[in-house]
């Protein structure tokens, strides 16, 4: 969602929400349908284990093991094709040579997206000969394949990242200045104190804020948002900013950043970085000539704050 404003002065903010959740549509429902059947042969896992672990997963099936190692599944019919053909092969694969009996364990995920639990898994957890994932994206489940020991140390990883998207501040500071090798001159505000040190250490002088720019936003979550500054057509300004992958931890900022500034003659100052940034802290990101009113360079910093909602 973009949101562009006129600004008069230099110190007005402009605020751009970043898309909400999707609202859940109604469930319809599912209309009468014949049950379908069928049985599966399994090769290397134990049928009664993975009847046992897919009955409390949710699908509208009913689960046997009967003889020969041999799966039972009858019921609605796109969860009976689901299961035999996509989750039940995931979890039916050989053993290494002296590997323990692997177990199959079925998490339910409450708010991480599969996609996005896999991406952290397969850093920190990875998949390997003992160890195998599937994901029910219908069901919102990770099928995991594995030893007891690997199971127990993802469900405490699953546990600590499976929480609400978490709201989010972030806030982009367009600075404008000259540079002239003169002594620095500093008119931020107090909080980008320390932008301005690094700036007036790499020879800015004349420091002052062109405009922010600030996003609410989530845990998880893209956006982009854009504002005008109109101080006369020689000096009409577009600031435009666009983020990626923003992801926090207890500590630190993840993400992926582009930012513009355009006159109407084209491109005045651009730049794209994929930075970690202390949360509460001010980062600068880049700085570089760029023609503004009243300077020759502009600079880009960011700060990232947990919301009070």
């Amino acid at each position: 969602m973009r949101l562009a404003a006129m600004l008069s002065v230099p110190s007005v903010f402009v605020l751009a929400l970043a898309p909400s959740l999707a609202a859940q549509q109604e469930a319809k429902p599912t209309p009468a349908e014949p049950p379908a059947t069928a049985v599966v042969m399994l090769s290397h896992a134990d049928a009664s284990d993975v009847a046992n672990a897919l009955g409390s997963v949710g699908y509208q099936v009913s689960i046997r093991a009967v003889d020969n190692n041999r799966l039972v599944i009858r019921g609605l019919e796109k969860d009976v094709q689901e299961l035999e053909l996509k989750v039940i092969p995931s979890v039916d694969v050989p053993r290494t040579h002296g590997q323990e009996a692997a177990a199959v364990e079925y998490i339910r995920l409450g708010h991480q997206t599969p996609p996005n639990l896999y991406q952290m898994l397969e850093t920190v957890a990875p998949q390997d000969r003992a160890t195998t994932y599937a994901f029910d994206q219908a069901k919102r489940t990770l099928v995991m394949r594995g030893d007891l020991a690997r199971i127990a140390e993802v469900k405490r990883l699953v546990a600590a990242v499976d929480r609400p998207a978490e709201p989010l501040t972030v806030q982009f500071f367009f600075i404008r200045g000259q540079i002239d090798g003169a002594k620095g001159e500093n008119n931020l505000p107090g909080g980008l104190e320390p932008v301005a040190k690094a700036l007036m250490a790499n020879g800015f002088t004349k420091i002052s804020l062109l405009a922010p720019i600030v996003v609410s936003t989530r845990d998880g979550e893209s956006f982009e948002a854009s504002a005008q500054i109109a101080t006369g057509t020689a000096h009409e300004r577009r600031l435009h900013v666009r983020s990626a992958n923003l992801a926090v931890d207890t500590e630190a900022a993840r993400l992926n950043v582009q930012a513009r500034v355009e006159s109407p003659e084209g491109l005045v100052f651009g730049m794209e970085t994929a930075v970690t940034a202390k949360l509460g802290g001010y980062t600068l990101l880049a700085a570089a000539p760029g023609s503004t009113e009243d300077g020759d360079a502009i600079a880009v910093a960011l700060r990232v704050t947990r919301s009070v909602e």
